[in-house]
């Protein structure tokens, strides 16, 4: 059985921030027990400029 969960936000999130609420609901998902899932967005961001965030997320992180 195929399940869907819909985010919305009642006030735009900017530009900025957009990229990181589409890769931590990617992340949210990706920690579940679930083997196939797809994350999607609204059109309004490329896949390209998403992927670059995720580019960012390795170059900003400080590991231990």
């Amino acid at each position: 059985m195929q399940r869907t969960i819909t985010i919305t936000f009642d006030d735009d999130p900017t530009d900025s921030r957009y990229p990181d609420i589409a890769n931590l609901a990617w992340m949210l998902a990706r920690a579940l027990p679930v083997k196939n899932f797809h994350v999607s967005h609204d059109g309004h961001t490329s896949s390209s400029e998403l992927n670059q965030r995720w580019d960012t997320y390795e170059r900003e992180a400080t590991w231990t």
